[in-house]
């Protein structure tokens, strides 16, 4: 899953909630699965406040035991 992070948000009036990370792991075990991978894409996080093509990426697999 793959979502701005808080300047992307701010720039586009249809992002109406915010999902960061610990959102998308959340959703992702509600339904049978885990997190892979996390990043933080193009930059570290912290550029996520400022630069608003900066993303919350999450890669989830299925969970064997869900």
């Amino acid at each position: 899953m793959i979502t701005p992070q808080e300047a992307g948000y701010r720039s586009d009036s249809t992002h109406v909630r915010f999902v960061d990370h610990a959102a998308i792991e959340l959703l992702l075990s509600k339904h049978g699965w885990k997190t892979a991978s996390k990043q933080s894409f193009p930059f570290p996080r912290v550029v996520g406040r400022v630069f608003p093509y900066n993303e919350f990426v999450v890669v989830g697999e299925r969970n064997p035991d869900a």
